[in-house]
């Protein structure tokens, strides 16, 4: 691999100082890059071209899971592979820690990685302009009230068309495998290992007992609509980003992506390994 991108997070990495030594130790191996500096902190993302990330073998992402999951809207898209470094808190999804990451950058330049594809999600609004659509989301794509002015939020949940239930709470998630041990979990929902095709839909703080998770197929189409005529309003979030807002005249359909991002994997380290490691 000759040319990776380097995406840090300034609040991780303080004055960039790990990130120059990451950035210093590839180019003396002859790796370079095809962005304009020779790493982009995370905040800085949108101003790198689509054609910049098209050109790299693979992107290098220094902090937590919030990192890769911004950088994966851009990566995934141009079908780059990432390697997640962790600097952040849990990174769950990160490959190897900080302190292994010269050893996880040596056998990724020898070729010596697999790569696990992670499915996504896209919502979109029919009935909105389509500029800016679809969103797409590595962990979650969730409908949930607008805060501090709602007390709570009645989403319609139908799937393939067909109606569901009403969901009375904080709101409703929609959640691929690698965000099941994300909001997912605090949610209440249950843990998928990565390679299942499967969705899950859960209530958000629910004020019914009877609403509980749903697993679902993949290739299923979740329609959500406010339902509450008296609390009409609600917003769109795609892993951890307010992208739309909503009323009850709306709808999102929330599908299974035709992206995915790929994940490069340094260690051994299984799905079972990772629970036992990261969730306490």
């Amino acid at each position: 691999m000759k040319r990776l991108g380097i995406i840090t997070n300034s609040k991780r990495d303080k004055d960039f100082a790990f990130t120059r030594r990451i950035a210093e130790w590839l180019s003396e191996r002859g790796v370079g890059s095809t962005f304009a500096e020779p790493f982009i902190d995370i905040s800085d993302i949108g101003k790198i071209e689509p054609a910049a990330f098209a050109e790299l073998s693979a992107v290098i992402v220094l902090g937590g899971d919030g990192t890769i999951l911004q950088a994966a809207q851009f990566a995934a898209p141009q079908r780059v592979p990432i390697l997640g470094i962790n600097m952040g808190t849990v990174g769950y999804i990160t490959d190897v820690e900080g302190a292994d990451a010269y050893l996880a950058l040596e056998r990724v330049l020898n070729g010596e990685f697999e790569i696990e594809e992670r499915i996504m999600l896209e919502a979109c609004l029919p009935d909105k302009p389509l500029d800016a659509q679809p969103f797409i989301a590595l962990n979650e794509v969730y409908v949930t009230r607008v805060l501090p002015q709602q007390m709570q939020v009645e989403v319609e949940i139908c799937v393939n068309s067909e109606f569901i239930a009403n969901y009375r709470g904080d709101g409703v998630l929609v959640s691929t495998p690698t965000g099941s041990t994300a909001y997912n979990l605090s949610a209440g929902g249950p843990l998928l290992k990565p390679e299942l095709g499967a969705l899950v839909i859960t209530p958000i703080c629910p004020h019914s007992l009877s609403h509980r998770p749903i697993v679902i197929s993949g290739d299923d189409v979740i329609s959500l609509r406010i339902a509450d005529s008296n609390t009409p309003h609600g917003i769109l979030v795609a892993d951890g980003a307010t992208v739309a807002e909503l009323d009850s005249t709306g709808v999102v359909d929330i599908r299974r992506s035709k992206y995915t991002t790929k994940m490069i994997k340094t260690n051994t380290l299984s799905f079972y390994d990772r629970l036992r490691l990261k969730i306490r």
